[in-house]
């Protein structure tokens, strides 16, 4: 059953860009404002994965489930390939200048977050993998040309296969490097510092909004905004994540998707009003990437 989500959560800076540097209290007025009354993306461009694949139809499946962004290039992970999906983010049709890199079946890749610092690399979260009867989430790096490089287990139990990481942000931080994966189940958060190519648990981030589910979340690394979707509610929570501490800072606001779009399962920011999302097929929709504007 769906939970009925909050439009005004209990975190204490306002986005830039979203609320401005009003006050506090000015800062809640709006967002009341807002309850029950959720602003709605606007749609700005989608095109079917099989799509953008010179070769491929639409018998071919494509289960959308994480994305991210490297310059002009949306690059997409898939729960049934081990493949990965780079397309540029003009979504054109048939291009050469999309492709599919890797090979395999069965990946249980869920995420996919693109660390820009110095050489660029990319971390993909395997939702959990079973090892002596207990699951774990792992992390996969690839170098900026999708080899994989390593393959680490994440010591930090789930209770089965299916409720491992379902969404994954890279952010740098004193001089280190972090991942942040979010379970699918509460939306909690697991802080992941660098230890070679190893990831130790840091701590945990409650939330910050009440989802029925939590499909994914992005962090501009720059700016600290953040984007967390849920395919069960279709909609869009965005906030920031504080400078100072491991905690969600700011009030947020919530964005509806449009009718439909209740398949989520990835996000993205390519700038400060505008996301990438990719969806698994939904009643009337297609295995898709699309692009919105807040």
């Amino acid at each position: 059953m769906k939970r009925t989500p909050l439009a005004l959560v209990t975190v204490s800076v306002a986005l830039s860009g979203c609320l401005g540097a009003e006050s506090e209290a000015d800062d809640a007025a709006v967002l009341e404002d807002l309850q029950g009354t959720n602003p709605t993306l606007t749609l700005v461009d989608e095109k079917a994965v099989y799509r953008l694949l010179p070769g491929y139809d639409r018998n071919d499946e494509f289960e959308a489930s994480g994305i991210t962004r490297r310059g002009d290039f949306l690059y997409v992970v898939f729960d049934e390939r081990k493949a990965i999906g780079r397309f540029h983010r003009g979504l054109y049709t048939n291009s050469a200048l999309n492709t599919l890199i890797g090979s395999g079946n069965d990946s249980n890749h869920e995420a996919i977050t693109l660390d820009s610092h110095g050489t660029p690399n990319f971390y993909v979260a395997v939702e959990a993998v079973l090892r002596r009867g207990k699951y774990y989430p792992h992390i996969k790096e690839y170098d900026e040309d999708l080899d994989l490089q390593y393959s680490n287990r994440i010591d930090y139990e789930v209770p089965s296969g299916n409720k491992g990481f379902e969404g994954l942000a890279w952010l740098r931080r004193d001089d280190e490097d972090y991942l942040l994966g979010m379970f699918e189940s509460d939306g909690t958060v697991v802080v992941l510092q660098q230890d070679g190519h190893d990831w130790d648990v840091v701590t945990t981030i409650d939330a910050p909004v009440d989802f029925g589910d939590y499909s994914d979340l992005a962090i501009d690394p720059d700016t600290l905004r953040v984007a967390i979707t849920s395919q069960l509610d279709g909609k869009l929570w965005v906030g920031a994540l504080s400078p100072s501490s491991w905690a969600f800072s700011g009030y947020g606001v919530i964005y509806d998707f449009p009718a439909g779009y209740d398949e989520v399962e990835g996000v993205t920011w390519l700038d400060a009003t505008t996301i990438a999302t990719c969806t698994d097929k939904g009643a009337g929709k297609e295995q898709s990437v699309q692009i919105f504007r807040l």
